[in-house]
């Protein structure tokens, strides 16, 4: 996917997305963070596109509960492997 992306478009997308800039007190907190980022990497720009894609199908900004509840009875019927998705 990265590959049919213009790089300055992949450039832009990875710089502005938002990331939380909270201090992380405790070891499990960083330790989720730090999760949390090198999945970030790994998936490159996916994310982005298929948040920006949901966001305009439904018109509106989409919260973590709202895209659990559109997942969670795909997972069921793909019969994905939640720990796979994790």
């Amino acid at each position: 996917m990265q590959e049919q992306i213009d790089p300055q478009i992949f450039k832009d997308i990875i710089e502005t997305r938002h990331m939380n800039k909270h201090k992380r007190c405790t070891a499990q907190s960083f330790r989720d963070h730090n999760r949390i980022v090198m999945r970030m990497e790994q998936i490159g720009v996916k994310m982005d596109v298929v948040s920006a894609y949901l966001e305009r199908m439904y018109k509106c900004r989409l919260t973590t509960s709202f895209l659990l509840l559109i997942a969670l009875p795909l997972i069921e019927r793909l019969k994905i492997e939640r720990l796979s998705i994790l």
